[in-house]
């Protein structure tokens, strides 16, 4: 592992592996986008049916209000982990900054070995935020996903709650 080509090899495998993690980052950010227009869209029909509902006069049951009230809730708490999930964070890029190549370059002591192990100890914890960074995004995300599936459900809890206290 010590040969020119090994360290190359091995420098190379990493960023490889840190360029993924911050594709995965910028995936989980664009389903999230994506997601939170569809959660906004459903809501404001649902909040509009729900001032519809509780209108004087509505020709819409109160019971269907108590179910579109529920369901917009549901909505607007997925939108806001949808916000969570795309939230503004430093982001570690790939690659060095030109000071840290300057260094390996003019000090004829460093070796291509000792410019490795500095390159690779100075990614380690990079990479390390980034994969944290990206599980804490698609965790949100996930949580999310599930409370727009979980919407439907909501609705009919929010009926028969509705029901049940005589709306």
């Amino acid at each position: 592992m010590n040969s020119e080509g090994g360290i190359v090899a091995a420098i190379e495998d990493a960023r490889t592996r840190h360029e993924a993690i911050l594709n995965l980052i910028l995936i989980t950010d664009q389903q999230a986008m994506t997601l939170l227009g569809f959660y906004l869209t459903l809501a404001t029909a649902t909040a509009t049916g729900l001032a519809a509902a509780f209108a004087p006069a509505s020709p819409i049951p109160t019971i269907a209000g108590c179910a579109l009230a529920s369901a917009t809730m549901s909505l607007l708490i997925g939108a806001a982990l949808c916000f969570v999930a795309m939230k503004m964070t430093r982001v570690n890029a790939p690659g060095k900054a030109p000071d840290f190549w300057l260094w390996a370059i003019k000090n004829d002591g460093v070796s291509l070995q000792t410019a490795a192990v500095a390159y690779l100890d100075q990614l380690n914890p990079m990479q390390d935020a980034n994969r944290d960074l990206n599980l804490r995004t698609a965790r949100a995300l996930w949580v999310a996903k599930i409370f727009g599936m979980a919407t439907p459900l909501v609705a009919l809890i929010g009926a028969g709650t509705g029901l049940a206290i005589g709306a």
